[in-house]
């Protein structure tokens, strides 16, 4: 589909864009403080329900855009639901936190948005190089918002360490596409000539047979490429990427439902031993843990370990396992947060001794 039809089915993104501006400016008209954090709160409220009403009114069909280069779905529909639903709690509840001034709640919005508007791309992204444009979109967001208490060191010294791991992440996830690209020469994941496509193709498949039966160099090649592309995505939380590049590239659907693999190469098997490492070294950190925050965020590399669980099950089941759980997680998430910030705001602390009897001071809390 060209550029202009394209359009059609971006207006989400499209209102994001402006929405991120939109609420920059409305963040320098908007001084007095009586009521600047209503107003905000109003304001994004606003280009929250804009977004919706976009998303809502988009065509269902499955159709390729901008040159393949993005692809709207109904996994597309289903993550931007998601992920409207998540920003619209986070709206609600940040004002309540006390470590976002009312001076800098704009900002924070406006990021968010941006942050938002990255996901977006990520779960429509069907390019090796639009997967990684939108995957450091998102991520270079969430360092600015890592390191937003400026004059909190612990907040800076996690922002840096962030930016660190988050570097060695996409040169990873980079080496990986580029063996990708040398193996198939192409960037693109799904469609005529992309990675699926030529394993899928008979030709192709015997020539790779070949290949890989007498070069095992190509073959090791191939399961390098995509853990580096999975390890960096996984980091990054960009499940929807994931979901997308493995069962696009490397899984083919079956008429009566479920997937078969392309190769002979023993796809869940790979993704189960990572998916066991990671929820194995997340639990182990997370469990050692005295800040309450800290150990949520640890938790998070275990349950990308339970998510992926969902990859190496290589099945449609395997797939909307993944997808109810990300609900189940993100609203599970935010109740967490809205506990600890509530606890916080009376106990002055978040280590989990400030947290002492709070089954029989607030059960419904705990």
């Amino acid at each position: 589909m060209d550029n202009i039809h394209s359009l059609r089915f971006f207006w989400p993104e499209s209102v994001l864009t402006v929405a991120v501006l939109a609420m920059l400016v409305q963040d320098l008209i908007v001084r007095r403080s009586g009521w600047r954090v209503p107003s905000l709160v109003a304001g994004a409220l606003f280009w929250l329900a804009l977004t919706a009403a976009a998303t809502w009114a988009t065509p269902s069909t499955t159709t390729p855009l901008f040159g393949g280069l993005l692809q709207h779905d109904p996994l597309r529909l289903f993550f931007a639901w998601l992920f409207l639903g998540a920003a619209f709690l986070t709206v609600i509840i940040v004002p309540k936190s006390a470590q976002i001034s009312p001076a800098r709640l704009g900002e924070f919005i406006a990021l968010l948005f941006a942050l938002v508007l990255g996901m977006f791309l990520m779960a429509s992204a069907t390019d090796l190089l639009m997967i990684y444009l939108a995957v450091e979109t998102v991520s270079l967001v969430s360092y600015v918002l890592t390191s937003f208490r400026r004059a909190d060191r612990k907040a800076n010294e996690a922002a840096l360490k962030y930016v660190i791991y988050g570097g060695v992440a996409s040169g990873v996830m980079l080496y990986g596409m580029s063996i990708l690209y040398g193996l198939f020469g192409t960037t693109r994941v799904t469609g005529d000539g992309g990675i699926g496509a030529q394993l899928a193709d008979v030709t192709s498949r015997l020539f790779m047979a070949q290949a890989f039966g007498g070069q095992p160099a190509a073959q090791l090649a191939l399961v390098v490429a995509v853990i580096f592309v999975l390890a960096g995505v996984g980091y990054k939380i960009g499940f929807a990427v994931a979901i997308r590049f493995f069962f696009a590239a490397f899984e083919r659907p079956l008429p009566g439902g479920g997937y078969a693999p392309i190769t002979d190469l023993p796809w869940p098997a790979i993704i189960g031993i990572i998916s066991a490492i990671t929820m194995t070294l997340g639990n182990l950190t997370a469990i050692v843990q005295t800040n309450l925050k800290r150990m949520l965020a640890y938790s998070s590399i275990a349950h990308a370990g339970y998510l992926l669980m969902g990859l190496a099950a290589a099945s449609t089941a395997g797939v909307q396992s993944i997808l109810v759980y990300l609900i189940v997680y993100v609203l599970m998430n935010v109740g967490a947060f809205l506990v600890i910030i509530a606890v916080s705001r009376i106990t002055g602390g978040e280590e989990i001794t400030d947290f002492r009897g709070l089954g029989s001071k607030a059960p419904i809390a705990a």
